[in-house]
């Protein structure tokens, strides 16, 4: 390995790095041991095991900083996996047939190809939506948790999750040329990058190098030249190993003259010592060990290092850092922070709120959608929960980008509490999904105005539920609303704190409202904010705040 690499970098390269030393000096150690041992007939010094524990220490550094790279590689190439193995292509067909499906590979998809995306499937590559509508999980990319409504014209990208309903898309960018496979490109070029110090070595290597042999070289004659001349002290020759009983140097015949290290010998030794002294040892088990352990601790963390030392290095000059909001500083799973229903309508029985409640949990776990998970779990914990009664959905349907709708039996004595005539109603439309899709049908909003006042300010993400008769002209009416807010991590707070006490500056940078990314900075202690901010452009906005530091 050394060797191969050394070969690399004096042929090809024409300089000398680390693996330049270690070569040299594992060489000079082992073939000046051969040397020594022969010439003094087994009787002389010897640094074969200098060489083995040498490599192995330099090797032993290696993969320890191969595993501390391997973290992240490991967890991006799991974003690749995501990617699904087949895609559904679509064959157009003649006018008065219905257009054929074919199941194919993912990496025999071409650019241009139709392809269809079901319900609860993957996107199969890059591409743009040319009919349907739908909504989309791309927290896979962007670590937002809400779905992203798509419909036709809007760009999807390979790996996120379809949630609702089934679409047609165009490829227009396949395998090495997507956006994951660029993600990963960039992951694997930053791994493959050194730490500084190792960097520096590698430069200072290529000068050390001829210095160290040229040092070696005169420390050999310079000994050459003492012991020629007489003047190396006779116990410095005397030699060390295989002497005999205690360790007492032996004469010749094991009885009288003291036996001496050739002066040629000695000078070798002491110029190999040069070399192995030379090889750097601490730098290539000390630098990588220290990657270990600080990525390591990182990871338990939650925390993957890219770049790996190189990185690490660089993390002590940081004086800017820059959170995600959705999956980072927060939790990255909506939950009900707030919830207006019985307590403002006073006019409303129990039985009304829990056949409502029912309804609405039933409704509302037919639905993919994180808000629906979000506010089925509120209900059946909370107060509501014990008190629910049974629903009876008639028909449902999921409105990407609105909500869920269903047809409800209203029994008489709640048409009379919402208004309607109790003879002329007995079914109705639930409608449980944004508030500007309920003003559209003509519902009337019962909500206060300072409750929606207040969930705007927080960053609030409002979903009303209306009942909206059928059989008659009566407006409907919004009953109830949750206010829905992702949570922030208990750790954040103080995360934030110890970096400023740091004289670190925070910023947030999200792609979500202004609003709901001041709401979440305001409860942190953060001062800059960045909002409004799509994927494509957060790491331009990180090179804009580099160039101003």
């Amino acid at each position: 390995y050394f060797y191969k690499h050394a070969y690399k970098s004096l042929v090809r390269a024409r300089t000398a790095n680390m693996d330049v030393l270690i070569a040299l000096g594992t060489t000079a150690a082992y073939g000046g041991s051969i040397v020594s041992v022969a010439l003094q007939k087994g009787a002389g010094e010897q640094f074969f095991e200098t060489a083995v524990f040498l490599m192995a220490f330099v090797l032993l550094g290696r993969w320890l900083e191969s595993i501390a790279k391997g973290r992240t590689v490991s967890a991006v190439e799991a974003l690749v996996k995501m990617q699904p193995d087949e895609a559904l292509l679509v064959r157009s067909a003649a006018k008065d047939r219905a257009d054929a499906l074919e199941s194919i590979s993912a990496r025999q998809i071409q650019l241009g190809d139709l392809l269809q995306v079901n319900n609860g499937m993957r996107v199969p590559c890059d591409g743009v939506v040319t009919r349907g509508q739908t909504e989309i999980d791309e927290s896979l990319l962007t670590g937002e948790s809400v779905p992203v409504p798509k419909t036709e014209g809007a760009a999807v990208t390979g790996g996120t999750l379809n949630l609702s309903q089934t679409i047609h898309m165009r490829a227009t960018a396949i395998n090495e040329s997507s956006t994951l496979s660029r993600i990963v490109k960039l992951v694997r070029e930053a791994q493959s990058s050194k730490p500084q110090i190792q960097e520096v070595a590698d430069r200072v290597a290529s000068r050390f190098v001829p210095l160290v042999v040229l040092a070696s070289l005169i420390v050999f004659i310079a000994w050459v030249a003492a012991g020629a001349s007489g003047h190396i002290n006779p116990k410095w020759l005397s030699s060390k190993l295989m002497g005999g009983l205690g360790g007492q140097p032996m004469d010749d015949d094991g009885m009288g003259e003291q036996k001496l290290m050739p002066y040629s010998i000695f000078a070798l030794l002491n110029a190999i010592s040069v070399l192995v002294i030379a090889c750097p040892c601490a730098l290539g088990l000390a630098a990588p060990t220290a990657i270990m352990v600080g990525t390591g601790i990182a990871a338990r963390f939650g925390i993957l290092v890219k770049g790996g030392g190189a990185t690490m290095e660089a993390a002590s000059k940081i004086d800017i850092v820059a959170f995600d909001k959705t999956g980072t500083l927060t939790i990255g799973k909506p939950a009900v922070a707030d919830h207006f229903g019985e307590e403002a309508h006073s006019g409303f029985s129990g039985d009304f709120w829990a056949w409502l409640y029912a309804h609405v949990s039933d409704l509302e776990s037919l639905s993919s959608h994180p808000l629906a998970a979000a506010i089925c779990t509120y209900i059946r914990s909370s107060r509501h929960g014990p008190a629910i009664g049974k629903s009876s959905l008639i028909e449902h349907m999921e409105l990407p980008g609105r909500g869920m709708q269903a047809t409800v039996a209203v029994p008489p004595e709640f048409a009379a509490s919402l208004g309607w005539s109790s003879s002329a109603v007995s079914t109705a439309h639930l409608l449980v999904g944004k508030e500007s899709w309920v003003k559209e049908e003509g519902c009337h909003m019962d909500i206060p105005i300072e409750t929606r006042a207040s969930w705007s300010a927080n960053g609030y993400t409002s979903v009303a539920v209306a009942l909206i008769p059928i059989e008659s002209q009566s407006p409907g009416h919004v009953v109830s609303a949750f206010a829905l807010a992702d949570q922030v991590r208990p750790e954040a707070r103080s995360v934030v704190e110890k970096l400023k006490a740091r004289g670190i500056e925070v910023w947030m940078i999200s792609g979500d409202q202004q609003t709901a990314a001041n709401a979440i900075a305001k409860q942190l202690g953060i001062d800059n904010v960045m909002a409004g901010v799509l994927p494509e452009q957060k790491s331009e906005t990180i090179r804009t705040l580099q160039k101003r530091g």
